[in-house]
């Protein structure tokens, strides 16, 4: 947020009739470049992490299950090709943030058309202690995340073990 303020800054102070003030944008311009050295594309997650295991289970069966829904619309009499979704931890191919305000979602499945879809998967971690009430930052991520994109959220005490549910469940959402 503090880069995008100081390339603002200095864009702001670069307009006409402003002559006056380009060492002050230029200096700007070089302090959002050496955050940028400094900083690089660095993300920090600040709420509780996702379960590794589960997680992991949510991204086989999501690529089991856009693999099969490709296949099924290949094999329908739909003259157009399908649009794939494309799946990857929180990052576009690109590699560009794919969050708001500091959050980045757990699983992003985008397509060239149409909303993309973030998906949360929760963890006791990210509930208080002995409820599954989500704590305060995770709350505020879901609602951020939810602002952008379709939100999918998956718990963990209701992510089936089998295979086969595990497909149904995610169709289900």
């Amino acid at each position: 947020r503090e880069l995008a303020r100081l390339r603002a800054t200095a864009q702001a102070l670069r307009q006409p009739g402003r002559a006056d003030f380009s060492e002050l944008a230029e200096s700007c311009n070089a302090a959002a470049n050496a955050l940028v050295e400094v900083v690089g594309d660095a993300v920090y997650q600040l709420e509780p992490p996702a379960p590794a295991g589960l997680l992991r289970d949510v991204f086989i069966a999501l690529h089991r299950w856009s693999g099969t829904t490709a296949e099924a619309a290949a094999d329908s009499d739909q003259k157009s090709q399908p649009d794939p979704w494309k799946i990857s931890m929180g990052s576009s191919e690109n590699g560009s943030f794919a969050g708001v305000g500091g959050f980045q979602a757990d699983i992003l499945l985008t397509r060239n058309q149409g909303p993309s879809v973030a998906v949360e998967v929760i963890g006791s971690r990210r509930c208080y202690h002995g409820s599954r009430d989500l704590i305060a930052i995770c709350s505020l991520k879901q609602g951020l995340l939810g602002q952008s994109h379709t939100l999918v959220k998956i718990h963990h005490w209701e992510w089936p073990e089998e295979a086969s549910e595990q497909s149904e469940f995610l169709h289900r959402r």
